[in-house]
């Protein structure tokens, strides 16, 4: 099919935009360096990618008579925009939505294009200092009387815990043209979380059930459980949330990346592709097995690595994965239960490894090569009895 008219034209004023950019940014050069950067769409790679760039500038200092300005089209979030203003220049606005194209066949070839990078292995980053982005006086006000309201919770007296298990709905939601499938392998099933909320509550916090379009409700009811996607979710309290909870159990998802820029632990579970881990402060995880749909069996973590390498464009595409013979297969509800307990008892201080713990984590580290793209995230424990429970399957030795 012929493209219309009007996107030739789209075409042509974004090229003629972009080298009449180009030159003003050469010729101010030696007096001011301006430098764009694109914000990207996504609200995962919008809020690491925003915070990596000032968390980079705190910890390595600016570059000299430079001048920074980002791109933003309509945000993924309208607080978590609003709260990167106050430490960015950035235009809003969709008549720059061109200027989000074309530095990537025009800029990236200059040094006027800042990329912002993140590679799932920025653990130092992340625990360095203290969080940078902070709510106003007027904002906690705001917050906490959302949740007294709202939800019945009081912040001087209760704590609350954020669940997320991520499904296809928001994707579909926001590019319903586009084929998401490739991505299904991160979704996992929010009644898998039964057993870990119901101990949750037991130890005294409510739990609050996040997600900005979902597929379904929770199976569960409890006055201390708040399915907050299906009733009352907005923007300020979707970062307000993450920024406060006791910590966060989920998936593997942009939403829960909010917390890791507040320093708010997390529980990944359902953890994908291999060999990824979060790498926020005090976090701990317990992955996907992997199945070989051949012959229906479990396969080593370590087999799967020696016969796929390290090539993200397989790992991070799960249509490729089962084209290669694999699927990933989810936490069990005891599996959540478990590591859940395990949160609570490092929080609390109680927490404690057997020598042969220690081993079992050293083992399971060594199957990644050091090269490896998220091996910063080294520092960050696999569940302790998950790793006693699967040790065939995650230790170096086969």
């Amino acid at each position: 099919m012929s493209k219309k008219p009007y996107l030739y034209l789209k075409e042509i004023i974004s090229f003629l935009f972009g080298i009449f950019l180009t030159v003003i940014l050469a010729v101010c050069e030696p007096f001011w360096r301006i430098r764009i950067v694109a914000m990207p769409k996504r609200f995962g790679e919008f809020a690491l990618r925003g915070y990596l760039f000032l968390k980079r500038q705190e910890i390595n200092g600016r570059e000299k008579r430079a001048s920074y300005i980002f791109i933003s089209g309509p945000p993924v979030n309208r607080q978590l925009l609003d709260m990167f203003k106050r430490k960015l220049f950035i235009i809003e606005s969709t008549n720059f939505i061109p200027l989000r194209i074309f530095p990537h066949w025009l800029l990236s070839k200059t040094r006027f294009l800042v990329a912002t990078s993140q590679n799932s292995n920025e653990y130092y980053e992340f625990n360095y200092g203290k969080p940078l982005l902070k709510f106003t006086p007027d904002e906690e006000k705001r917050g906490r009387k959302f949740l007294k309201e709202k939800m019945g919770i009081n912040l001087d007296k209760d704590c609350f815990v954020c669940v997320f298990a991520r499904d296809s709905e928001y994707l579909k939601f926001l590019a319903p043209e586009k084929d998401a499938s490739a991505n299904d392998y991160r979704n996992s099933n929010i009644d898998m979380y039964k057993k870990a909320v119901e101990f949750i509550i037991e130890k005294g916090a409510y739990v609050i059930r996040m997600g900005y379009i979902v597929d379904k409700p929770m199976n569960f009811k409890h006055e201390k459980f708040i399915d907050y996607s299906v009733t009352c979710r907005d923007d300020f309290m979707d970062i307000y949330l993450a920024a406060h909870c006791k910590f966060f159990l989920s998936g593997t998802s942009g939403m829960t990346d909010i917390g890791t820029i507040f320093h708010v632990p997390k529980i990944g579970v359902d953890t994908v592709p291999v060999g990824y881990a979060p790498c926020g402060k005090n976090d701990i995880y317990i992955p996907k097995k992997i199945r070989n749909l051949n012959t229906g069996q479990l396969e080593p973590v370590k087999l799967i690595m020696q016969q796929l390498g390290n090539d993200p464009r397989i790992l991070f595409d799960g249509n490729k994965f089962r084209e290669l013979g694999y699927e990933y297969v989810n936490n069990t509800e005891e599996e959540i239960l478990s590591v859940t307990k395990e949160m609570f008892e490092r929080l609390d201080g109680t927490f404690k490894y057997s020598d042969n713990d220690k081993l079992l984590q050293e083992q399971y580290y060594k199957i990644f090569p050091d090269n490896h793209w998220a091996m910063q995230a080294k520092k960050v424990p696999i569940g302790r009895d998950f790793l006693r429970e699967n040790s065939s399957l995650y230790t170096h030795t086969l």
